[in-house]
């Protein structure tokens, strides 16, 4: 059986003048799996190695451990050439040296939200919008560029 696969979108591009170090120009998306930590470093490394001015965006918290064991050795180009930027993981990745740029989603807001659609369709109301966009925040650390325009 094939191990389930994970998107890494790897921003080439990261400039100055994008918002939390992150540029979007020329995106390339690689596909790696979350528990095969050598296959990340096979496919991340020779990126690291032959470009500059990197923007890895890492779309879920199981992977962005191993993204940033991967990255460990290249942390003195972190984040002026590397930027790195995840999801969650506020237990660790403020730990982390250096420490890692996250967005943060409302758990909690999330959970709740849930319960009353739940108790909704159970209920047969049809009150509560299913489909529902809430607030995120950007937990801005050490992994990108701070305060450009």
């Amino acid at each position: 059986m094939r191990p389930v696969c994970r998107p890494v979108c790897i921003q080439r591009g990261h400039r100055r003048g994008a918002h939390s170090g992150l540029g979007a120009r020329r995106p390339r998306l690689a596909r790696h799996c979350q528990s095969e930590e050598q296959e990340v470093k096979t496919k991340l490394e020779p990126i690291l190695n032959k470009y500059h001015n990197i923007g890895i965006f890492v779309c879920n918290c199981w992977l962005l451990s191993i993204v940033y064991k991967t990255i460990a050795p290249y942390k003195d180009r972190i984040p002026n050439d590397i930027g790195l930027l995840g999801f969650d993981s506020l237990e660790w990745t403020e730990l982390s040296s250096p420490s890692i740029t996250t967005i943060v989603q409302p758990a909690y807001e999330e959970g709740y939200i849930a319960g009353k659609i739940l108790i909704d369709v159970i209920e047969d109301d049809n009150v509560e919008i299913t489909n529902q966009i809430l607030n995120c925040y950007i937990n801005e650390k050490d992994s990108t560029l701070k305060g450009v325009k």
